[in-house]
């Protein structure tokens, strides 16, 4: 019966445990979603850019929709833990152009409470031999 007992136990603070961890990411979807400024630094290139970037959830799934240059890109973001395990990391893959590319982003909040989000930009194919930047500052008022 102790035996029972314990593994119940057990169960139960793991399904609990699995609620937290999904409450979390969504509390960082709800504060990671919104319209933001993007400037950045290409692959492989000094060249710069700026645009438009939106984040917003979608069936359950946080989505990316990114306006540089009259072009608009969709992309699909994850949250993910970092190697470490001490800071949540934004994870996009988009393709442009044919090109696929992968972007690991840190975010934090600004002094308004709004995220503020800083990206490495990498080619999916391994073959970037200087990263991308690209940082995204909010825009509560998108025009």
């Amino acid at each position: 019966m102790n035996r029972l007992i314990g593994l119940l136990l057990v169960v139960l603070s793991s399904v609990s445990y699995a609620k937290d961890i999904d409450s979390a990411a969504g509390f960082l979807a709800d504060f990671l979603s919104g319209h933001y400024t993007l400037v950045g630094k290409a692959v492989n290139s000094n060249a710069t850019y700026t645009g438009k970037v939106t984040l917003y959830q979608e069936h359950g799934a946080l989505k990316v929709k990114r306006a540089i240059n009259n072009r608009v890109v969709l992309a699909d973001a994850t949250l993910e833990k970092s190697f470490s395990g001490d800071a949540d990391v934004l994870k996009i893959q988009f393709t442009d152009n044919g090109v696929n590319y992968k972007e690991s982003c840190l975010f934090s909040g600004d002094l308004d409470n709004y995220a503020r989000i800083s990206c490495y930009l990498y080619m999916a194919d391994g073959e970037t031999n200087s990263r991308g930047l690209e940082t995204f500052f909010i825009d509560p008022v998108p025009r």
